[in-house]
């Protein structure tokens, strides 16, 4: 399995989920959506993220953004600290 986190600088959601990332040992890319390459990053995968990710109620991606890949197939999103565990325990 494979993870990818889409970030923002200076979010402390991101932050939190990173630092469980990394106590359970789980490696990860991540995407920071502040510079232009994390957001040309994240419009390559958008095709297959849009059904898989519910948007905020002003229309926004929820960020962070933790999803899991299996050979480039989306298993899973999470957008909270409480997702993020349950999706790098399944």
């Amino acid at each position: 399995m494979e993870y990818i986190i889409y970030t923002m600088p200076a979010c402390d959601k991101c932050k939190d989920i990173k630092e469980h990332l990394n106590s359970v040992n789980i490696e990860f890319k991540d995407i920071n959506l502040g510079d232009d390459e994390g957001v040309a990053e994240l419009r390559k995968i958008y095709p297959k993220l849009k059904e898989k990710v519910q948007r905020t109620e002003d229309g926004q991606l929820p960020i962070p953004l933790l999803i899991s890949l299996n050979q480039d197939e989306i298993k899973g999103t999470a957008c909270t600290l409480d997702e993020a565990k349950a999706l790098v325990s399944q």
